[in-house]
């Protein structure tokens, strides 16, 4: 296979429009911090609060390879929290 032809890590991943649970997103944050310790994200500032909100617990991540920028919201009801793309245009 030609390096081209290796998709990026990240393309791989799924948004999540919910958690289940608190240990659901606990399990998801653990699995972002080993993709920091192994190189493959890396926490971002904020640039554009999630729907211009400061209520919510947010982080940004970067893909090292592609540089899609991922968002993670913790969960506090009413909201289950989300992990998605950053769309540029947010």
């Amino acid at each position: 296979i030609m390096a081209s032809e290796v998709k990026c890590e990240c393309a791989k991943w799924e948004e999540r429009k919910e958690f289940h649970s608190y240990g659901d997103y606990d399990e998801h944050v653990d699995a972002i911090n080993a993709f920091i310790r192994a190189g493959v994200l890396e926490e971002v500032p904020v640039m554009g609060r999630y729907l211009d909100s400061s209520l919510f617990e947010e982080h940004w991540y970067r893909c090292t390879s592609c540089g899609q920028t991922w968002r993670l919201i913790a969960p506090d009801p009413p909201s289950y929290g989300l992990w998605r793309r950053v769309i540029s245009s947010e």
